[in-house]
């Protein structure tokens, strides 16, 4: 998997079954991403809007509040660098 972000690279799925193949981009959004909560709720809105599964769509809304909820426990809420 190809990440946009060199240092990302780390983070790589090895198994053979359903891993990511090595030149697919993919983009990671971290949960101490400012941005990363509206976005979730903007891709689970495309997602809805498109036709997508409901269970996927509550997935990544129930994500976008445990980023949420992360960020202020943690105290960790910055925009990407």
């Amino acid at each position: 998997m190809k990440h946009g972000k060199k240092s990302y690279n780390l983070i790589q799925d090895t198994r053979k079954n359903g891993a990511i193949p090595k030149d697919e981009p993919v983009f990671l959004i971290r949960g101490q991403d400012a941005l990363g909560p509206k976005m979730l709720r903007l891709y689970a809105d495309l997602h809805e809007m498109s036709g997508g599964g409901t269970a996927v769509t509550a997935g990544i809304r129930a994500q976008a509040y445990k980023m949420e909820e992360w960020q202020a426990t943690s105290g960790v809420c910055k925009i990407a660098d």
